[in-house]
């Protein structure tokens, strides 16, 4: 139970009249990589955006390590904390350098240290160079003073997945979505025709999971 760290419940989600999400089920445990497999349109990005409370499930439970997250006196921000994001248009500060795209999150969240005051100049010079080592690993050593239009777009979504990992997250969504702590990662992924699912008015749990034996990946829906 410790490797647990997601667990989705019977999840759904509808705009109005139009359901996008019906009756998910699955876990994610330390060390998944997790999938989310389907056509243009079907849910992947909404199921997502679900999972990190960007938007509210209109059923279900989604669990965090054991706490279910969906309840009225949830902290968000507390929780998206563990919880990283890399969207697809990557959405980076334009006025701000690569390196305070990933550390501004981190600054933010120290100042809610009750010794920030005291350890200020000690706290913010390890968030920098967490930064800095975080930005060469994903191949922008030398990067760190260009602000994202001086960025190709490789290294702007490189710089995002590193402002993701920058938190002290267990998991990440949409666009894709990953884990530092306990390291699961979760990709949407929209295949070519040819290999596109059943069609249906909704994801839906059978239809997924139905589909997934056909598919060569170890963790996909």
């Amino acid at each position: 139970m410790d490797d647990m760290i997601l667990e989705i419940r019977h999840l759904s989600k509808s705009f109005g009249s139009h359901e996008v999400l019906r009756d998910i089920d699955f876990t994610v445990k330390k060390g998944d990589v997790t999938s989310i497999i389907g056509a243009s349109g079907s849910g992947k990005s909404t199921l997502l955006r679900c999972i990190n409370l960007l938007e509210t499930p209109t059923s279900g439970e989604i669990l965090y390590r054991g706490q279910n997250v969906t309840g009225p006196k949830v902290n968000a921000p507390q929780y998206r904390s563990h919880v990283g994001m890399v969207f697809q248009s990557f959405n980076l500060f334009p006025q701000y350098t690569a390196l305070k795209n990933v550390t501004l999150a981190r600054e933010l969240l120290a100042q809610e240290q009750p010794d920030f005051k005291q350890n200020k100049k000690q706290i913010l010079e390890e968030i920098q160079a967490d930064g800095r080592e975080l930005l060469a690993k994903m191949g922008l050593a030398g990067k760190e003073d260009m602000v994202p239009c001086e960025l190709s777009g490789g290294q702007q979504q490189r710089c995002a997945a590193a402002r993701a990992r920058s938190a002290t997250c267990s998991s990440w969504g949409a666009g894709w979505a990953y884990c530092p702590s306990g390291t699961a990662f979760m990709r949407r992924w929209t295949p070519c025709p040819a290999s596109t699912p059943p069609s249906s008015p909704a994801t839906t749990a059978s239809s997924m999971t139905a589909w997934r034996a056909s598919m060569p990946t170890s963790r996909c829906w």
